[in-house]
Parts: C-alpha cells; sequence; structure tokens
C-alpha cells in the first residue's frame, strides 16, 4: 500500500483544530476555567474529540483532565447521544406508543422480571426509534 502524504496533511489539521478548539495554548490545559454542570455535556465532547485525535492516549486521561466522568466520556465515543438529543425524559409518548409499553411492561411483569427504569427508558427510546420520532444518529442506545 503506497503512502498518501494528503492523508497525514488531513489528519494533522483534524488534530490541530481539535487541539485549538479545546486546548489552550498557553497553559496546555483545558480551556474551561470552572468545571460546572453547565458545561459537563461541552466538556464531555471535547473529551471524547480529544481523545479521538490522539491528544491524549486514553479515555481515562481525557476524562481525568476535563474532569468527566469515565463512563460517560466512554458512551459517548461508542456512539451514544445526550438525554437531550432524544428530547429529554419529560417527552410525551403518543397513545399507540404508550400502549406499546404498557404491552411490555405487562410481559416483563408476566415473565417474573422486575421493571427496572434503566431498561424501561432503554424500551421507550427503541419504541420512539421504530416510530421514527427518535433521530438519533447512532445504532447504540440513546440514553447516557
Amino acid at each position: 500500500m503506497a503512502y498518501d502524504s494528503s492523508d497525514a496533511d488531513y489528519s494533522s489539521e483534524a488534530e490541530l483544530a481539535a487541539v485549538e478548539r479545546w486546548i489552550d495554548p498557553a497553559t496546555g490545559k483545558p480551556n474551561y476555567s470552572r468545571f460546572t454542570e453547565h458545561n459537563l455535556d461541552e466538556r464531555t465532547l471535547a473529551a471524547v474529540e480529544l481523545y479521538r485525535d490522539a491528544h491524549y492516549p486514553n479515555i481515562k486521561n481525557a476524562a481525568t483532565a476535563l474532569e468527566v466522568p469515565y463512563y460517560r466520556v466512554y458512551g459517548r465515543h461508542k456512539g451514544r447521544q445526550p438525554i437531550s438529543h432524544n428530547g429529554g425524559q419529560l417527552a410525551v409518548l403518543t397513545p399507540t406508543e404508550d400502549q406499546a409499553l404498557l404491552i411490555w411492561a405487562h410481559r416483563q411483569v408476566m415473565c417474573g422480571h422486575h421493571i427496572q427504569i434503566h431498561r424501561l427508558r432503554l424500551h421507550v427510546n427503541e419504541i420512539r426509534r421504530a416510530s421514527g420520532r427518535n433521530k438519533s444518529r447512532s445504532a447504540g442506545p440513546a440514553v447516557t
């Protein structure tokens, strides 16, 4: 396989763009003066981009540097989307979707399974995705 210099130029430009966007050139640290709940999603995206661009050698270092929970960065790296991307946790179901959810819950109880909130959220996302109301960009679960 021949070496293509245009690929190297593109990757270095992408790396510079992510580093310039999220890292302060004077200090070499992230561009955040405060790590609050209000900028958690932005810091999560920054950690994923900096990890993908090889600024940090692993996800743990990226999560630690930006003070984001490890599994949040790991999940976003694997393709999961934030709750707000789904319409939030207060999204109203249509009567048909509500009926499908009740059927699923009844089946779970009849099989002897406990209905857990995490499984319930995943099933709601699956119902919304099947009805076309959830425009998630990934094939994985949409709840993080």
